[in-house]
Formats: C-alpha cells, sequence, structure tokens
C-alpha cells in the first residue's frame, strides 16, 4: 500500500527531539519568545535529607569549574545554584561557595572560575526543631540585606525586621526568637566580591519576641 504523497512532509509529523548535555555555557544573553520550562526531579532538593553529619557544602554545578588546561573535578554534588532547597524539621548547617570574583581576559570563556550572580534559594517546610545555619563560604564574604519576620499565628501582625549592612557572614534560626517555622523563605544571591544579597521572610511563634539572627563570624 503506497503512502499518500504529504503523509511525511514536516506539517503532517509531530517531532520529539531529545537532547542529553551535561552543562552548556553561553557568553551571551538567551532569549526566548516562549519562557523557559524549569522542571524535573532534579529542580528541588531536600537539602536537610542530603546532610552529612548535619552539614553540606553548597556547590554552584556537578562540575566545579576549572582553569583552561586543568580537568574540572567531578563533584559527587548535584550542584545547588538555582534550584529549590528545601527545609525540615532538622535543619541543618548550609555553607555557600566562596565567592570568586577573578576577571577573565576572555569573558566569553566558558571555563572561567567566577561565580558571581550564583543564587541560592531555601524554603522551610516544617517548623524547626534543629538550627538552621547558613555561613558564608569565606569569613570575608559578607551579607547585605533584611530578614523580615511575621508571627505564625497572624493574630495581629506582629512582625520586625532586622539588617545586616555588610557586616554579618552567617545566619542562624532557631525555630523560636530567630524564627524558622515552616513557610520561611530565604534567598542568597552573590552580587559582587565578598558580597552577598539576602532576601528572607522568617516566622516565628506568636509567644516569642523576635532575636537578630545575623551573626559574625571571626
Amino acid at each position: 500500500m503506497t503512502a499518500p504523497a504529504d503523509a511525511y512532509t514536516t506539517d503532517k509529523l509531530n517531532f520529539v527531539w531529545r537532547n542529553t548535555m551535561a552543562i552548556t555555557t553561553f557568553s551571551g544573553p538567551v532569549r526566548s519568545l516562549g519562557g523557559f520550562v524549569q522542571d524535573g526531579q532534579n529542580n528541588a532538593i531536600d537539602a536537610t535529607a542530603a546532610l552529612d553529619g548535619g552539614a553540606l557544602t553548597l556547590t554552584v554545578l556537578p562540575v566545579a569549574a576549572s582553569p583552561d588546561g586543568v580537568t574540572p573535578v567531578v563533584t559527587a554534588s548535584p550542584g545547588h545554584a538555582g534550584k529549590e532547597l528545601t527545609v525540615t524539621a532538622d535543619g541543618g548547617t548550609f555553607t555557600l561557595p566562596t565567592i570568586v570574583a577573578t576577571v577573565d581576559n576572555d569573558p566569553s570563556n566558558p571555563n572561567q572560575v567566577s561565580n558571581l550572580g550564583m543564587q541560592f534559594r531555601f524554603t522551610v517546610l516544617e517548623d524547626l526543631t534543629t538550627d538552621l545555619i547558613i555561613n558564608t563560604g569565606a569569613l570575608a564574604d559578607v551579607i547585605y540585606g533584611t530578614v523580615n519576620f511575621c508571627d505564625d499565628a497572624n493574630d495581629a501582625g506582629v512582625a520586625g525586621f532586622f539588617h545586616s549592612p555588610g557586616t554579618a557572614n552567617a545566619l542562624t534560626f532557631n525555630g523560636t526568637t530567630q524564627g524558622g517555622d515552616a513557610g520561611s523563605t530565604i534567598t542568597m544571591t552573590c552580587v559582587g566580591a565578598n558580597a552577598w544579597k539576602l532576601e528572607a521572610v522568617s516566622v516565628f511563634p506568636t509567644a516569642s519576641t523576635p532575636a537578630t539572627p545575623f551573626l559574625t563570624r571571626v
């Protein structure tokens, strides 16, 4: 039986193209007229479950950046930057990558080691029973930003905020005065050499009086 003449033209067929890639680097802006779809099991990570001895060192990519001619180090980490990191009652101590602001002679070099712009987003899914601690990767890497506090009952609009003008290099949420109840969110974005921008909302029990979550390690 002969197929119709137009049976194999592109307007009659639906194509499914699967392209499996490791890391793709663009040196210029990427434009999409239909948006970008980010979904799949590796886009959200249970950060508390990934703890090793109560701690986890965060990474940007599954493969560490390296200078030209140096074989990249393959890490055991799935890469955490740009993903949704969830935290449960057991909290944990998370260490951000050390900021590298090295300027490459070739700004389009895909192997440059600069990690400016990396972002880590945390969402607390259960009231903390163990502290949630977020440390910068180096003592000199400091935090700029505000933690807004709100009580978990929404009864009287109890609220407050604490601000770091580039002096703190750690955050601690204890589930009481420093907040960390379910619904708390923390976003850390690298905005420059030794500089993290913080955007956070910390939910605390109504019976508690908010206390600063900022700490300066020495």
